[in-house]
């Protein structure tokens, strides 16, 4: 996954914190109010790190599933996808169609009949590890489990930040997020706790 201090260190919505006057347009909420409360924010960071790390351990679980695959498999050939345009997956039909469309092209002739089987070869060696290896289960549970995920960490979002610490959790998934609610919430409570510049 992502790693938020990457970000932060030259983020624009970190550096704005610092030294800068920030915005006062499109504020999200009204900066205005009094101290947050405390127990709402509680409850939301406890039910984000829950969904945090199950969703961190579904991804690590498909990354340890395909390197078991990469171990297991022939090294990749680049020239089958680079230049043939060839991708796994592919039907036989498909994988002829695209060397031929290669051979209209291209100088140096390949050999089709020949290629099309080394592919085929690669390819069923490929998808069988994979089946092996469970990685479409484990993508699909990712995959399933994502919105959850996005959920808890919208409505984190959403609660006035209490304290400095939880401004600097807040600033950190924006900077990772990347997304203009996320920003806005962030400058607010940054504006609250702060004060304007």
């Amino acid at each position: 996954m992502m790693d938020r201090r990457t970000f932060m260190a030259a983020s624009p919505a970190v550096i704005g914190l610092v030294g800068t006057a920030a915005p006062t347009a499109a504020r999200a909420f009204d900066s205005s109010f009094g101290p947050a409360d405390t127990t709402a924010w509680d409850r939301a960071l406890a039910t984000y790190r829950r969904a945090e790390a199950r969703y961190e351990q579904l991804c690590d679980e498909c990354a340890a599933a395909d390197q078991a695959v990469a171990h297991a498999t022939p090294a990749r050939v680049d020239r089958y996808f680079e230049e043939y345009g060839l991708g796994i997956g592919m039907t036989r039909a498909q994988i002829a169609f695209y060397l031929a469309h290669y051979n209209l092209r291209a100088k140096v002739k390949i050999d089709q009949n020949a290629t099309l089987e080394e592919f085929e070869a690669y390819q069923n060696q490929t998808l069988a590890a994979r089946k092996r290896f469970r990685t479409f289960e484990f993508d699909a549970a990712r995959r399933a489990y994502y919105p959850t995920y996005v959920q808890a960490q919208n409505d984190l979002m959403k609660v006035p930040a209490p304290t400095n610490a939880a401004l600097l959790m807040k600033v950190e998934i924006a900077t990772t997020s990347q997304d203009e609610d996320h920003a806005e919430s962030m400058l607010a409570d940054a504006r609250r706790l702060l004060g304007d510049a």
